[in-house]
């Protein structure tokens, strides 16, 4: 039965979420407040909707689109749900490089402040029709 299916896809959402104490991904890193050295863990939807851009590869500049990166990152195809970690690192003021990746093309930047590497530490098994 549909809500069946449901109920448990909620089920194994929360499982994750109390397991790893996940919030919910902001739409960009900038979004939030962190310092160096932090580790973020994140509950996301990969999505190629938002509006921001991803910048960088392998390290993301915190102004990147989240629920992409992920996906340029290789750790969640659209439309996954999972688990996170976001690592807050200095980029020393260094050049981003963009690539295209997985359906995303990231773009260059000169520069930011703070940047983040990311890992998937679950993917969570959601069904059909169920967000986060």
């Amino acid at each position: 039965r549909a809500e069946d299916a449901e109920a448990a896809a909620r089920q194994r959402l929360e499982a994750a979420v109390a397991k790893y104490d996940a919030g919910f991904a902001p739409q960009r890193m900038a979004d939030l407040r962190y310092g160096v050295g932090d580790e973020l863990i994140f509950l996301v939807k990969a999505s190629m909707a938002g509006k921001n851009d991803v910048i960088g590869t392998t390290t993301y500049g915190r102004r990147s689109d989240f629920a992409k990166s992920v996906i340029h990152a290789g750790l969640l195809k659209p439309g996954e749900t999972g688990v996170v970690s976001a690592k807050v690192v200095a980029s020393h003021y260094a050049p981003f490089l963009g690539s295209p990746r997985n359906g995303v093309d990231s773009l260059n930047s000169s520069s930011s402040d703070y940047a983040y590497t990311l890992r998937l530490l679950e993917r969570i098994d959601t069904g059909a029709g169920v967000a986060p």
